[in-house]
């Protein structure tokens, strides 16, 4: 059936668009496709080992907000499988005529993509990393502050990983003696 993009996952979708409205997390959601308008690597070999990265990567972005989308599960089903037809269109569209946006308005990217600009953000990080090496060797407050704040970042998670283990033991041997008192 479609020839540019896989079959979508509707059953996911719709079961997590459903959940996150029930509890109410859920402002939008954004359809993004991507197009590379060169060659695409297929695989990691090719990318890594073979240095065929994409020259050039189009994207286009729409947002649905909650009122927009269905509320049904099977209107949620054909929403998506419109969305994938157009997606499929679209790329139709682009291998034939080399034209990409069917709607919408292309993003200024010029502003973050020059060399100037990289160059520029490459010096502030190199000199940055130099700053915080020097500060690291150069002044002992410093080293253990760093030093703290790692190990802490390792701890931390470790300890509420053992209090909730404990609280898990806890709650199934509360619920054990429960069930033995109701069935008693």
């Amino acid at each position: 059936k479609y020839e540019h993009v896989l079959h979508p996952r509707s059953t996911g979708f719709v079961y997590l668009v459903d959940e996150m409205r029930k509890r109410n997390c859920l402002d939008a959601v954004y359809d993004l496709t991507l197009i590379y308008p060169d060659d695409c690597p297929q695989n990691e070999e090719q990318l890594f080992f073979q240095g065929k990265f994409p020259t050039n990567v189009l994207a286009h972005l729409v947002r649905y907000p909650v009122p927009a989308l269905p509320d049904n599960k099977e209107g949620l089903k054909v929403f998506l499988e419109q969305r994938w037809l157009e997606k499929e269109q679209t790329m139709n569209e682009f291998r034939k005529t080399g034209n990409f946006l069917y709607h919408g308005s292309a993003l200024n990217r010029d502003r973050y993509l020059s060399k100037a600009w990289a160059y520029f953000t490459q010096l502030i990080w190199l000199g940055l990393s130099c700053v915080m090496i020097y500060f690291l060797f150069a002044h002992v407050m410093y080293f253990w502050l760093v030093t703290v704040y790692t190990l802490s970042l390792y701890v931390i998670p470790l300890f509420k990983f053992c209090l909730r283990t404990i609280g898990n033991l806890i709650f199934r041997k509360s619920s054990r003696k429960m069930k033995l008192s109701v069935s008693e």
